[in-house]
């Protein structure tokens, strides 16, 4: 291209963003703010997908290793502009707050989150759905309850952060009230994400058969893919071999193409030879 505007680099960082292609992005990005006017590397367009691939990153280096990816080749710098540049916008700003999530870094988080000029849903579910994933249960508990006294509505993501917060802690009558409160309280139909916590959050504090009986309710619609996986998988850590067994065969029919089954079951026949 003989003239490459601000639209053309954001659609080519989106590309490497979608491809969690994190050493492309920084590459292109690093290249974008050498050759270009500074408020063209500024635009919002064009940093949002760079935090994505931030965040894909991070999330790809696993829980705790901070910011490690961005030690690759010029990237510490760009870094650097990233979050100087989002605190320029709102949009960019919740981008920042869940790289920093992902990657584990929720102090880094909390700062981003703290010189918010506005509130808005995403980046309180932001921070709720980071503290969730890192076993920080009691703050994203409290994040929660403020983002409502606020007078702002949860969504579908925003409750998947609480159950997974209630299943890290063991709140298991939390999660259930939380679960009830969807549908009659904020008018959301829980989707397989949400019954998957539960399942998930019932089978870890030992209860194998509500949990099953909660699957019962819900399978015949479709949604038992992935909470006969929470229900296998839960087997498998306790040992319960029967019902790892039957949900097995449930998940095999719901995805004969996956390869999960196969070895959750192989891991729980494992753990009954070495008993």
């Amino acid at each position: 291209m003989p003239h490459r505007d601000e639209v053309a680099y954001a659609t080519l960082l989106s590309g490497y963003a979608a491809a969690a292609d994190f050493p492309g992005a920084m590459a292109l990005f690093s290249r974008l703010r050498h050759s270009s006017p500074p408020h063209a590397a500024a635009d919002p367009f064009v940093l949002s997908p760079v935090l994505k691939a931030c965040a894909s990153a991070s999330a790809a280096a696993g829980a705790g290793a901070g910011l490690l990816p961005l030690c690759l080749p010029h990237a510490a710098a760009t870094a650097a502009a990233l979050h100087a540049f989002a605190v320029l916008s709102s949009a960019l700003s919740r981008a920042l707050i869940d790289m920093y999530g992902k990657s584990g870094s929720m102090s880094d988080a909390n700062v981003v989150f703290s010189s918010r000029t506005r509130d808005d849903v995403i980046s309180w579910t932001a921070m709720i759905v980071g503290h969730a994933e890192h076993g920080h249960s009691k703050e994203a508990f409290k994040l929660f309850e403020e983002m409502c006294h606020v007078g702002l509505k949860p969504d579908h993501i925003t409750f998947i952060g609480v159950l997974t917060a209630c299943s890290h802690a063991g709140e298991v009558e939390l999660g259930l009230r939380y679960l009830n409160a969807m549908n009659k309280s904020y008018g959301l139909e829980p989707e397989k994400e949400h019954y998957g916590c539960v399942v998930d959050l019932l089978a870890r504090a030992g209860r194998i058969h509500e949990a099953e009986e909660l699957i019962g309710r819900i399978a015949a619609d479709g949604r038992g893919g992935v909470v006969w996986t929470s229900l296998l998988r839960a087997c498998a850590a306790r040992g319960a071999e029967e019902t790892g067994k039957k949900a097995a065969e449930r998940m095999m029919e719901a995805e004969p193409w996956g390869s999960g089954a196969h070895v959750a079951m192989a891991n729980l026949y494992a753990q009954g030879a070495v008993a």
